[in-house]
């Protein structure tokens, strides 16, 4: 009997010295990670009791000055609902600025028939706050590197603040009697939009032949056919496996974007890729 009893006390004790030695992890919302210049803030109502479990949180440091831009931050307190538990958080915030981001791009930019475009290539940016911010360039307008003219583009930059900065650009895609489209765009892509299972594949052969590989079919895994390119447009052609029901229209699009990926701009009676799906390169290929 009493080996019984000694052998409850001590899981009793156990399960005491285990659940005292639990660590405390409070689950806590930020509401926002920035202020504005000059506004007026409590630093409580910054961060929030994710679950309201009850939890208590006490400010012990604030080193936030609203009125100069910059980075912060704040250290919590952070007690549980009956206070036997506690824990000291530090959180960032910033206050923001109002100074867009210097850009630094061509008035014109001229390129050769059939040439990839991306605009970290040809312009730069720079945010006192945020530094280099090239891989946040952005441009808006039509262009098509495959068709000679004159396009014009607006180029972006934003800082995390939202302050931008924006220029009018030229493009002048000149004549290029060298360029293979071909040869250009051939190579194995992936779609990157599809978000369920296998994701549909596309091989471009430089012998003008192509193989889909879909997804969502019971009883087609792949199709294959030839391919013509005609300026940034990628005509696709199987007359084994018909894309569509309507044999007039058994073409399957895509068009070649400026970077080099492929907007699928086409719509199949079945499984996918699916309109505005987008196949990029494997990136071990030139």
């Amino acid at each position: 009997m009493r080996k019984i009893f000694f052998l409850i006390t001590l899981i009793i004790g156990l399960m005491i010295t285990v659940g005292c030695g639990a660590k405390f992890e409070p689950e806590i919302g930020v509401r926002k990670t920035y202020l504005n210049l000059n506004e007026e803030y409590d630093p409580l109502d910054l961060i929030y009791d994710l679950n309201d479990a009850g939890l208590k949180i006490q400010v012990i440091q604030d080193t936030i000055k609203i009125d100069v831009p910059g980075d912060y931050a704040v250290t919590y307190v952070i007690y549980s609902a009956d206070e036997k538990q506690h824990v000291t958080k530090e959180f960032p915030f910033s206050v923001a600025d109002s100074d867009a981001p210097q850009l630094t791009v061509d008035d014109v930019i001229t390129l050769k028939q059939g040439n990839l475009f991306n605009i970290s290539d040809y312009a730069t940016a720079n945010d006192a706050r945020d530094g280099d911010l090239k891989g946040k360039i952005t441009y808006n307008g039509i262009l098509n590197t495959f068709k000679t003219g004159e396009y014009q583009i607006t180029v972006s930059v934003s800082d995390r603040f939202n302050n931008t900065t924006s220029k009018d650009v030229k493009i002048i895609v000149s004549e290029n009697d060298e360029v293979n489209y071909v040869k250009l765009i051939s190579g194995n892509y992936t779609d990157i939009t599809y978000q369920s299972g296998q994701a549909p594949t596309l091989a471009l052969k430089e012998d003008g032949t192509f193989s889909l590989y879909i997804n969502g079919c019971a009883l087609l895994s792949a199709i294959d056919g030839k391919y013509i390119v005609v300026e940034d447009t990628i005509y696709l052609n199987s007359p084994n496996n018909p894309f569509v029901t309507n044999d007039e229209d058994n073409l399957m699009l895509f068009t070649i974007q400026p970077n080099g990926t492929l907007l699928f701009t086409s719509e199949m009676d079945i499984c996918a890729p699916n309109y505005n799906d987008i196949f990029v390169k494997d990136s071990t290929e030139s």
